[in-house]
């Protein structure tokens, strides 16, 4: 072994092998001798092998070149065990590679990168109040190329940022929490994109068609709910109900306002629409008061009655069609689906399905022939109408069948005729009388003039009958002898004509008394 010594610094040249010997109990180990005599700084400019301990004494120990190689295996469970230990700190200037689990018992300072293949764990228990204090802290940012647990409150001062997630990303609360999740302050929370909306809402959602789904249960086929509510003006009391919704087995069911018993319903629900999209506020088109009147523009519709105290002061008007579902009859003028204290006007049509009763008057509009004020549906150009004041007119296919004058004359416009009478019975309808032409009455039987009176008072069928003729003859009555009785009905300018058919006398009497004709 070469050794060179200038004051406290020995110098030991390349490939020098300190060994241990075995000596008598008289001497020391020659490692022991060799720590003792080195009290100072010592610079080993090539190799150092040894295949025992090596101890470092207060003077330190510095290799300028080559590698420090210890091959003891022995593991360490404390700061004194172990293939190297130290009383002292231990300064790495560059990496530090651990190839098993590392146990640090104090605090761990890195001024660099400190890498691991393994996992790190810290048993030091004590818990966070700011980026300073904890466990683990670091003055930089922290990278997780994998999952991140924290088993209990998490506070970030600054943000939590991200611009891919590979797996889900779960907040949740500590168990039996009642708040899993809060945006304190003035954050507003993005989901899907990155750009705030106008007025920046809290929560700002940007997705497909749909962006946002809601349910109280993910179980397949249950029943799901969900509400959105408002808070309440008096903060004990339940949010008030904005909308509700129910997915049933058969139906699906959307509540506004109301309909489920843990939130206070609405008292009023209010509709507003604008001319344009760029219009804010809008104008007021429905409104549904606590009362069940929906008021559409001062306009009253409602599901349930309408009372003078829902629809005071206001006019029901519709411009579509008003149908009231509700079957109740009518047996006055206070009952039915539909009653007024005042009357009602029809600018159109009127339909009743069934009976119509009328305590007061009905009144229609005049009309005329082709157009009567009462009609049928089926046939409106026949019916009754007013051709004037005081007259009552009837049409038929937009002909005047029938006129009653206010004088009480009756006028029938068809004349008829001996086949067709304008007057017949219905179940004789070519027997009755008709108007041959003016100034004339006829009466007909079986389709055959029998009868005819014209404007010089004369009387007969006006037709010829032949002489083997059995029907078309005039008629007197007969009696069997002479007549005494005196004719009530006669009068001047009246004879009273009677057959005896027991003498084949004729009698006639204008009442001065009968007189005879003898036929033979």
């Amino acid at each position: 072994m070469a050794v060179a010594q200038v004051g406290a610094l020995i110098t030991f040249v390349d490939a020098t092998t300190i060994e241990a010997s075995d000596f008598n109990s008289n001497w020391t180990d020659i490692r022991t001798a060799f720590n003792n005599l080195v009290t100072g700084s010592n610079q080993l400019a090539g190799g150092l092998t040894t295949n025992g301990a090596l101890t470092v004494g207060s003077g330190g120990f510095t290799v300028t070149a080559g590698v420090v190689s210890v091959d003891d295996t022995t593991d360490t469970s404390s700061g004194v065990t172990g293939s190297i230990h130290t009383d002292g700190g231990l300064g790495v200037a560059k990496a530090l590679w651990v190839a098993t689990t590392s146990r640090l018992v104090g605090a761990v300072t890195a001024s660099s990168t400190i890498t691991s293949a393994g996992i790190v764990s810290v048993d030091d228990t004590t818990n966070t109040s700011s980026t300073t204090t904890g466990s683990i802290h670091t003055d930089g940012g922290v990278g997780i190329a994998l999952a991140l647990w924290v088993g209990t409150t998490t506070t970030l001062s600054g943000q939590l940022q991200g611009t891919t997630v590979n797996g889900a990303l779960n907040l949740r609360g500590d168990s039996g929490a009642s708040t899993g999740m809060r945006l304190v302050d003035t954050g507003n929370l993005f989901l899907g994109h990155t750009t705030p909306s106008t007025n920046n809402p809290r929560l700002d959602v940007v997705g497909t068609d749909v962006s946002l789904v809601l349910s109280n249960s993910t179980t397949d086929a249950t029943q799901k709910n969900t509400a959105i509510g408002v808070r309440h003006y008096t903060n004990a009391q339940e949010p008030m109900l904005l909308v509700y919704g129910i997915a049933g087995s058969s139906s699906n069911s959307l509540r506004i306002g109301g309909g489920l018993s843990a939130l206070n319903a609405a008292t009023t629900i209010e509709f507003y629409t604008a001319a344009n999209n760029t219009t804010i506020t809008g104008t007021l088109r429905l409104s549904v008061s606590s009362s069940g009147a929906a008021d559409f523009q001062g306009n009253t519709v409602a599901t349930g009655a309408l009372t003078a105290s829902t629809i005071a002061g206001t006019t029901v008007t519709a411009s579509g069609i008003v149908s009231v579902d509700d079957t109740t009859d009518t047996t006055s003028g206070t009952t039915g689906s539909i009653h007024t204290d005042g009357g009602v006007g029809i600018a159109q049509a009127l339909w009743v399905g069934t009976t119509v009763t009328a305590v007061g008057k009905f009144l229609a509009n005049a009309g005329v022939n082709t157009a009567p004020g009462y009609s049928f549906a089926s046939d409106p150009d026949t019916g009754m109408y007013t051709a004037g004041a005081d007259e009552l007119a009837f049409a038929v296919g937009t002909a005047v069948a029938l006129e009653i004058h206010s004088s009480g004359v009756v006028e029938v416009n068809a004349g008829g005729n001996a086949t067709t009478p304008a007057l017949y019975w219905n179940n004789d309808p070519n027997t009755g009388i008709f108007h041959p032409s003016a100034d004339e009455l006829a009466i007909t039987a079986g389709g055959g003039e029998m009868f005819r009176v014209d404007a010089d008072v004369r009387i007969g069928s006006g037709i010829a009958i032949a002489t083997s003729a059995t029907v078309g003859f005039l008629l007197i009555p007969g009696c069997a002898g002479a007549a005494t009785g005196d004719p009530a009905d006669d009068s001047a300018g009246a004879v009273a004509l009677v057959y005896d058919t027991t003498n084949n006398k004729l009698y006639a009497n204008d009442g001065g008394g009968w007189l005879s004709a003898q036929f033979s």
